[in-house]
């Protein structure tokens, strides 16, 4: 499962596809949430832009994991903030679970599609996403210097 050189195609376009739903989705709402809760249309807007950001690495460099790893990020970020306007609430957010037409609840599966995909698309292992801070040629070097410290 991990290791594999480039993503299977099946899981690129499923991931593709789910992005551009996102992307349409928030796209689609950021104008009225612009006019009423300013702030909330500011964050459609750049979450529009860098999921496209991610759809564009997720077709032309699917070997990146940090390409998965934002989008993963991004798509989880939105789903919990949309679960969250609805139940405690955001500030100037005073919305029912459908009051967007129910384009918030279709932005769920999407998100959670494409999470999915991020990890079935990634080449590392979730656990070293966030363990390898540096490269691993890095870690070699940071491994002989710790090593070379001790002596």
């Amino acid at each position: 499962m991990f290791g594999h050189d480039t993503p299977r195609l099946a899981v690129r376009i499923t991931a593709a596809l789910a992005l551009a739903a996102d992307i349409a989705i928030h796209a689609d709402l950021a104008p009225d949430h612009l006019k009423e809760v300013p702030y909330l249309g500011a964050l459609f807007v750049e979450l529009s832009v860098l999921l496209t950001a991610v759809l564009i690495g997720v077709i032309l460099a699917p070997r990146l994991d940090i390409v998965w790893m934002c989008g993963a990020v991004l798509c989880g970020s939105a789903a919990v903030a949309f679960i969250i306007s609805r139940t405690v609430g955001l500030p100037d957010v005073h919305e029912g679970w459908t009051s967007d037409g129910g384009l918030g609840l279709a932005s769920l599966p999407a998100a959670a599609i494409f999470l999915i995909c991020a990890f079935r698309g990634r080449r590392t292992a979730p656990w070293d996403w966030f363990g390898g801070v540096l490269p691993p040629s890095s870690r070699g070097l940071r491994a002989a210097r710790n090593s070379g410290a001790r002596r």
